[in-house]
């Protein structure tokens, strides 16, 4: 006997065989399930005139999934300029508090330079003295130009994470305050939490044989790709706030520009004065004093009394 080849309607009859068993005894939430109030009475249609109810079940589907897509729409809206309000008053009041870092920054890191600072190989893993006790004035100017600016660059980037790092933590801040409000008072309206649980029921014990299997798999399908875009467009909105911040990154500019004219000035400086000398005269001292604390103290002596 030849082999038949089994047609897709084949499978598609065992799978409402096997939904139909599954759904049999007319579970209670069916009966109480129901996608919109003013649904047709599914009772008494008849074959000529099924096709124009369940017309009108589309036609409703349709009308309500446009509403809801409009909520959304003036919703979100209004939320997206609230987020980025805010965000704009977190940004203008952080740089205020950067400048005042920055100016620190400028003092600390000038002087800094213009004295020996014994923890120059820790910090910028530098070994300078004591091969530098043999350099001329030529040695000097090319060891500060060739690693002495990479070391300030260094200072200054350090700067600039640091700030980055606390700006990022503000604005992750925000964007979570905002994120809550999206879960809890557009997710968790009465009529979206209905609408999705619903669904959701229907997404799982859902029959192929029920007479309006077709308008419940629309209607679930509309709330399917309303929702995900809804939630994409929320997300993508977030993700391009958090990174859109041109205040920063204007004043990042700046501040990178004056700091690379700052350094030639102070490169010509730092070379005509031959800071160099004030560093080796003031290590000297330095381990004068290291070596005056690690004596150790002369016992006193107690004279006998006769």
């Amino acid at each position: 006997m030849n082999a038949k080849i089994l047609s897709p309607l084949f499978f598609i009859v065992l799978i409402e065989v096997s939904l139909n068993q599954r759904c049999s005894g007319n579970p209670k939430w069916m009966k109480k399930f129901k996608y919109e109030d003013n649904y047709w009475n599914p009772h008494g249609i008849g074959k000529n005139n099924a096709q124009s109810h369940l017309r009108c079940y589309f036609d409703e589907i349709n009308k309500k999934n446009k509403e809801k897509k409009k909520k959304w729409k003036v919703w979100f809206d209004k939320h997206k300029i609230k987020i980025q309000k805010e965000l704009n008053n977190v940004e203008v009041k952080f740089i205020k508090n950067v400048e005042i870092g920055w100016d620190n920054f400028m003092r600390e890191t000038e002087n800094k330079w213009l004295h020996y600072n014994d923890d120059m190989n820790k910090e910028y893993k530098c070994t300078l003295y004591p091969e530098a006790l043999k350099w001329g004035v030529i040695r000097w100017i090319a060891w500060f130009k060739e690693t002495g600016l990479v070391c300030l660059k260094q200072d200054f980037h350090k700067f600039m994470t640091k700030y980055g790092k606390e700006h990022q933590t503000e604005v992750k801040k925000v964007l979570q305050k905002w994120h809550n409000v999206y879960l809890n008072k557009w997710c968790n309206q009465p009529w979206k939490l209905e609408e999705n649980y619903h669904c959701k029921k229907w997404e799982n014990f859902g029959s192929m044989i029920d007479p309006y299997y077709n308008v419940k798999a629309y209607q679930w399908k509309c709330w399917m790709e309303r929702t995900k875009l809804e939630h994409k467009e929320w997300v993508d909105n977030l993700r391009h706030a958090e990174t859109n911040f041109p205040i920063w990154k204007g004043w990042k500019k700046r501040k990178y520009d004056m700091y690379k004219l700052w350094l030639k000035e102070y490169s010509k400086q730092w070379i005509a004065n031959e800071q160099w000398k004030t560093w080796t005269e003031e290590r000297k001292k330095h381990i004068l004093s290291k070596s005056e604390q690690k004596k150790p103290a002369q016992k006193k002596t107690v004279q006998k009394k006769k």
